[in-house]
């Protein structure tokens, strides 16, 4: 009977034309990430559906109020924009090390978000919460008069008064993306 040896774990082991053992070897890696930011609406109640289940522009021409200023006469027009791009960059640095003959010990470190970008990544797209009726009003037309009516209530069929009924938030940032963050890791492999 033959006597079979057994080596530590992957060393010496190739997969084409790289090493798969990483004992006593450093590792690096850096990672980025871009993500375009989403089309952006602008939502209204509806008065059977609730808050948010209309659109008072076309889906996905929403963008941000060209002024918060309500005494503005452009008051409750917005702009036609996406969401910010989110971009992430991560380093990863790690090494290894071999304790005994079968026995290897590695060491990470991860920085996840290595500039801290804080862009948003969620913004409000509640323009109103007052009840009225979907629209096809492209962003410019929305501070022109009967754009947008009442689909409910008292006012139903009134025109809709941007200057009392806009929220203030709309198209503020309500979400940023996660801060710089770290990870350190050990393993022990037998």
């Amino acid at each position: 009977m033959s006597e079979t040896t057994k080596s530590g774990g992957l060393a010496g082991v190739v997969a084409g034309r790289t090493a798969i053992s990483t004992v006593g070897k450093e590792g690096v890696g850096l990672t980025y990430r871009g993500l375009s930011g989403p089309p952006l609406n602008a939502y209204g109640a509806h008065v059977l559906y609730g808050l948010d289940e209309a659109f008072v522009v076309q889906r996905g021409t929403g963008g941000k109020l060209t002024t918060t200023n309500p005494n503005d006469p452009s008051y409750g027009s917005i702009t036609t924009e996406r969401g910010d791009w989110v971009h992430n960059i991560d380093l990863k640095l790690g090494y290894s090390v071999k304790l005994a003959k079968e026995s290897a010990l590695a060491l990470t470190v991860d920085v996840f978000n290595i500039f801290n970008f804080q862009a948003a990544t969620l913004t409000d797209q509640r323009y109103t919460t007052s009840d009225v009726l979907p629209s096809n009003c492209s962003a410019g037309a929305l501070s022109g008069a009967g754009c947008i009516t009442h689909s409910g209530g008292t006012q139903l069929g009134q025109p809709w008064n941007a200057r009392a009924e806009v929220n203030p938030n709309y198209g503020r940032p309500l979400v940023y993306q996660d801060p710089r963050q770290f990870r350190f890791g050990a393993k022990v492999t037998f």
